[in-house]
């Protein structure tokens, strides 16, 4: 007697339907996380943002044809690439395209730069866990979730940029790893090449990649070595190809700093005669928060210390330039940061002023107290993750392996460049430099060593996976208010 079986078990009917569930969440979060970006680029005021009249005077100055120096900009150090479409629409328009219209241009360029990285973040964690729709959608969950993501891409910088070609290095580099040939082709040299090339003239936090690039091509090399193409000499010529393309195309720009300023690392303020941790006070390295970090994370509050300023710029806005406003009740005219926080300290408070600074301070505490489990669980996720540079040396890796170490490797060497340049750059008495936009770069890849962990928990503790997805909705919930600019005039 016959029995009639469904050609799909019922393992299998539940994989199909989890991974049709998955690519709808990949393809709800890439919409919602890009519609974000765009309202902000459309909404928020393009002349409010760090530094921002600087960076605009840099897209005037670049319209007329040179490069700007100190007396136009105090951004003159910054690479031109992304201010070069906008100075090109102002060129071409003869000098009539209004000064916040250019200015609006280059937000609207990192609402193609979100949704190229969101793009390729998908990419990249499909390349490592094929199938794997969860994955993805875990990793843009814990991209979007962060406000300085949407605060970034709303202001006038070159950061989106290396952002985006920081991901093209690393699909590039994983294309390499989970590939067949044992050394590197010479286009595929040439490819990454010029995406470094293209990073170092976004923007010099670019130059932190290379070290990462370089440590994990040495454990490629070490992965096919016993093939017999693959001797170092080809790999050092691939290295060679990798660093001469990039330095075509974006070494010139240091050249001429270096002619003009006598330094490669020409900037707005000297350095400290030599690196000593002495340089910034231990309460830089120390401080946590003066006890306001949960209850009034605004400046000036602990304006110096590292950890607790990198957190509430990471998860607010301590530097009032995104959700923490003042403006001219006179003139209409905005007042962020320095300039709100100067008429602040005035006694009694003009009565022009009209802020927002007293009622968000409250909640932008609670979500810093709510952020502390989802912080936690990517600094776990972090270490976890160092697992993969064991299975490696192993010669065990998967691709997801190769994915995670790389991320790994361009989060720490970025961590630490960071660190240097705030010691070798001290502003004690300000912190100014202090800012999680400068780590844009970074925040995919904890996305994907947070997504990868996740990974490990869905097949081995449900419960734990299924609870981890419940942490970051709640958290999603509670920072929502804070993906939206309230620097507009709509």
């Amino acid at each position: 007697m016959s029995t009639n079986r469904p050609f799909y078990s019922r393992a299998v009917t539940r994989q199909i339907v989890l991974g049709e569930a998955g690519q709808t969440a990949v393809f709800a979060l890439f919409i919602l996380i890009n519609a974000l970006v765009l309202s902000n680029a459309i909404r928020h005021y393009p002349l409010v943002g760090y530094d921002a009249p600087d960076h605009v005077a840099y897209i005037l100055t670049l319209a007329q044809g040179r490069l700007p120096t100190l007396a136009d900009t105090v951004e003159f150090f910054s690479p031109p690439l992304p201010y070069s479409f906008p100075a090109l629409a102002r060129y071409w328009a003869d000098g009539r395209l209004a000064v916040t219209a250019a200015a609006k241009i280059a937000q609207l360029q990192n609402w193609l730069i979100s949704l190229a990285v969101t793009w390729l973040l998908v990419k990249i964690t499909q390349l490592a866990r094929p199938g794997r729709w969860s994955f993805s959608a875990a990793a843009l969950a814990w991209l979007g979730v962060l406000p300085v993501y949407y605060k970034t891409l709303a202001f006038v910088r070159g950061e989106p940029w290396v952002m985006l070609f920081a991901l093209l290095i690393a699909w590039e580099l994983l294309r390499l790893a989970v590939g067949e040939t044992a050394v590197p082709r010479k286009r595929d040299a040439l490819r990454t090449g010029l995406w470094l090339g293209l990073g170092i003239l976004s923007r010099q936090w670019a130059f932190l990649l290379f070290p990462a690039v370089g440590l994990f091509m040495l454990l490629l090399w070490r992965k096919g070595k016993s093939a017999p193409s693959a001797d170092f000499s080809s790999w050092f010529q691939a290295g060679l190809v990798m660093l001469g393309t990039a330095a075509l195309i974006g070494g010139w720009f240091y050249g001429y700093l270096y002619r003009q300023y006598g330094a490669l690392t020409a900037f707005n303020r000297a350095p400290s005669a030599q690196f000593s941790l002495g340089n910034q006070p231990l309460d830089f390295y120390l401080g946590a928060g003066d006890g306001q970090l949960f209850r009034d994370p605004v400046r000036p509050h602990f304006a110096n210390q590292l950890l607790p300023k990198l957190y509430a710029e990471l998860w607010g806005d301590h530097e009032a330039y995104f959700l923490v406003t003042g403006q001219d009740k006179r003139s209409g005219a905005w007042l962020p940061g320095w300039k709100l926080e100067k008429a602040l300290s005035q006694t009694p408070l003009p009565a022009w002023l009209q802020t927002n600074r007293w009622q968000i301070a409250p909640y932008l505490g609670l979500v810093n107290r709510i952020a502390l489990l989802p912080t936690l669980f990517l600094l776990a996720a972090v270490l976890w993750n160092g697992r993969a540079l064991r299975i490696i040396w192993r010669r065990q890796a998967s691709p997801a392996d190769w994915l995670a170490a790389l991320s790994l490797f361009i989060l720490l060497f970025s961590a630490a460049g960071y660190l240097w340049f705030l010691i070798q750059y001290p502003m004690p008495d300000k912190g100014d430099t202090i800012k999680a936009t400068y780590l844009l770069h970074v925040y995919p890849f904890s996305a994907i060593l947070a997504a990868n962990w996740m990974a490990q928990w869905r097949g081995r503790h449900p419960r734990f996976y299924r609870a981890v997805w419940v942490m970051l909705l709640l958290t999603a919930v509670a920072a929502a208010p804070l993906w939206l600019s309230r620097y507009t005039n709509f």
